[in-house]
């Protein structure tokens, strides 16, 4: 990797975490709140904290890609990997809830069905390995994800879920191919080399609900035009 990529990384990490912060430090004092619970606000207000979360959101992805390249030492893989699972898991555990697309949430199930096969395939290995340690808590950049996807006007929940979706399993199979080329564990590029076809199966499924939203959307906005063309007219 290059000066000027680990440069521009670092700016990407700092330019989130400002975001992540600043957004953080506008909620007001009291009791805390599950957003998960929670039907978003509608109006300006919502659109603004919309168009914050994707700026956000893509923020991510970007850090995501440069930083899925890099590890190349066993710890670094396992901590990549153990996050990449348990932020999927919990992504389409929301997905699951909130999403009124059977697709979308057929999809969130097989996430959590196939990430809990690579968690659990990691835990094994990790069992055996005991001097390596996997983390048990997401980092900054995936709780901020998550926030997001919480947060997300109903309206905009499904495209949002795939929008991270496809950056999460294009950071995901970046790192597997890495490390199954360049790793320092025999055992884990073997993990990484065979996890990875399935992580691009996720990948080009997610791509294909991705083109439906965008389909429905524009369906949507052309349905509305029809309605106030045809009230106009009926005036």
């Amino acid at each position: 990797m290059t000066h000027r990529t680990l440069v521009l990384a670092a700016a990407a990490v700092a330019a989130l975490s400002f975001a992540a912060c600043s957004k953080h430090d506008d909620k007001p004092n009291g009791p805390s709140i599950d957003s998960s619970t929670q039907t978003p606000n509608a109006g300006p207000a919502a659109n603004v904290a919309s168009a914050v979360d994707k700026t956000q959101d893509a923020t991510a992805g970007a850090v995501g890609a440069v930083a899925a390249a890099t590890p190349t030492n066993a710890q670094g893989f396992v901590d990549a990997a153990a996050m990449g699972d348990m932020y999927e898991i919990k992504a389409a555990q929301i997905a699951e809830t909130r999403s009124t697309s059977p697709a979308v949430k057929a999809f969130a199930a097989m996430m959590i069905h196939d990430h809990g096969k690579t968690t659990a395939g990691l835990k094994a290995f990790l069992a055996k390995n005991t001097a390596l340690k996997a983390p048990t808590d997401l980092d900054q950049r995936r709780t901020g994800l998550l926030d997001n996807l919480k947060s997300a006007q109903d309206k905009d929940f499904d495209r949002t879920y795939l929008d991270q979706q496809v950056a999460a399993h294009g950071e995901m199979l970046s790192l597997m191919k890495g490390f199954a080329d360049h790793g320092d564990n025999a055992d884990l590029q073997a993990m990484a080399s065979k996890t990875a076809p399935t992580v691009q199966a996720h990948l080009d499924k997610a791509k294909a609900l991705q083109g439906g939203a965008d389909q429905g959307a524009k369906d949507n906005k052309q349905m509305m035009k029809d309605e106030k063309k045809a009230e106009k007219a009926a005036t």
